[in-house]
């Protein structure tokens, strides 16, 4: 479950976990233009980054790379 909170000064939204709630996992800035959302994905073993038409493609993008990043980490502890 990820939480999310707007940055009051800067606009920025940032996605952080139950688990680590000060320390942000992704972020999305809104422009205009065709695609309004820029969105990054700030993980250990993983970033990623990219552009969205609406809101849910974000959230949905964000959540996607945190998951598959969660599953990475959770081969590598059991490899170990």
């Amino acid at each position: 479950m990820l939480i999310k909170r707007r940055c009051t000064a800067t606009g920025v939204v940032n996605f952080f976990t139950k688990q680590e709630p000060f320390i942000a996992i992704g972020s999305v800035i809104s422009r205009t233009g065709a695609e309004p959302f820029v969105w990054r994905y700030h993980g250990d073993m993983v970033a990623a980054g990219g552009t969205a038409r609406d809101w849910r493609d974000v959230e949905r993008a964000i959540d996607t790379h945190h998951r598959r990043a969660e599953a990475e980490q959770d081969q590598a502890r059991c490899a170990a």
